[in-house]
């Protein structure tokens, strides 16, 4: 099942690091100034959207509109025009694609979700499963926030999304879905943190600190700092309610 990538425009300082976690079917969907990270990563965007605030707005083609559900699906050929859709505040949703024949989507500055946000609901809707979000970490904390909330929004619409860098993996698992998390003994700690309410009938097992049943809220942040057996793989996995789990890497 292919995997999307949502590139934003946060400071990525390990590019080697970052790329190792990076499979060749995946389809690349570049936020404004996520773009400037597109030829160090070695990729090529499937699709690039954003207000165009801190990234220069791609040559665009001019031909006449076609057809909307076209650029929905992202079936984007040469002679694909220009339409556009209502946004917020009496704005406009500009679809297009660059003149290289990139699908594009121009938003506008007055709105209500980030390009990030508007990005992870477009994957949602066309049907992605997996969800991969890289340079959304670090830099402004608000942002940083609501990139993680991004993460509960897509789980709880279905798609298993993990936010990555250089040093850290971040998902939320809900009981909704009954998911367990499998974490091999590459990593060097990974903690789990209360989201959205306490989290109720946490269990971990082959680790250096196993639960059974365990409840973690936020304000008793004690499940942080484990670690997974030698040689083994930890299950995580949350009987009511959300946890978020960070795995961070062995230092090199």
């Amino acid at each position: 099942m292919r995997r999307a990538v949502i590139v934003g425009g946060a400071e990525i300082r390990d590019y080697p690091a970052v790329k190792k976690q990076l499979d060749e079917n995946d389809f690349y969907v570049f936020c404004d100034s996520g773009l400037f990270h597109a030829e160090t990563l070695g990729v090529k965007p499937g699709l690039i959207l954003g207000d165009f605030d801190s990234h220069p707005l791609p040559d665009e083609v001019t031909a006449q509109k076609t057809q909307s559900a076209d650029l929905m699906k992202g079936r984007v050929t040469s002679g694909h025009g220009i339409w556009k859709e209502k946004a917020p505040y009496g704005k406009e949703i500009r679809h297009t694609c660059t003149a290289d024949g990139c699908e594009m989507i121009v938003l506008p500055h007055e709105k209500d979700w980030t390009d990030t946000v508007y990005a992870a609901h477009l994957i949602a809707e066309r049907g992605y499963k997996k969800a991969l979000l890289i340079g959304v970490s670090g830099g402004r904390p608000d942002h940083y926030f609501a990139n993680i909330a991004i993460l509960n929004m897509l789980e709880l619409q279905g798609v298993e999304a993990w936010m990555a860098d250089e040093i850290s993996r971040i998902r939320i698992l809900s009981a909704e879905r009954g998911t367990t998390a499998r974490i091999d003994d590459s990593c060097r700690y990974f903690s789990l943190l209360a989201y959205d309410g306490p989290a109720r009938g946490v269990r971990i097992r082959n680790a250096l600190y196993p639960l059974e049943d365990g409840i973690i809220t936020a304000a008793e942040p004690y499940a942080v700092s484990n670690e997974v057996l030698p040689g083994c793989t930890a299950e995580v996995s949350v009987g009511e309610g959300r946890v978020m789990l960070v795995i961070i890497s062995k230092k090199q």
